[in-house]
């Protein structure tokens, strides 16, 4: 079955899955990609894409909670935010998810 998504004009995007493997380095949240070529050098945008859209933490803001609560409520945080990312197979560009799903049929 092919991954991917239908646009408002009917074209069918093809969409790649990259792994994202988010865990905790020191007191920082870390985000990795894998699974293409690029995948590596796309995590830095995934997580600012995911700092800026899904709340998920920066490093300051994962050191003050750490630092406040404890190691463990962050990586309950991170446990939260988990989020998916894909590529476009056409353009290549990074498409990050996260707890939102469109389903589209034709009664």
């Amino acid at each position: 079955m092919a991954l991917g998504y239908r646009t408002a004009t009917g074209t069918l995007v093809g969409l790649k899955s990259i792994q994202v493997d988010i865990g905790m380095d020191g007191a920082d949240p870390h985000v990795a990609l894998s699974g293409t070529r690029s995948a590596e050098r796309m995590a830095g945008r995934a997580v600012r894409a995911a700092q800026q859209a899904f709340e998920f933490p920066t490093p300051e803001a994962a050191r003050k909670l750490a630092a406040e609560r404890g190691s463990g409520t962050l990586r309950k945080t991170l446990k939260k935010k988990q989020f998916s990312a894909f590529q476009d197979e056409e353009s290549g560009l990074l498409r990050v998810l996260y707890r939102e799903i469109v389903i589209r049929f034709t009664p």
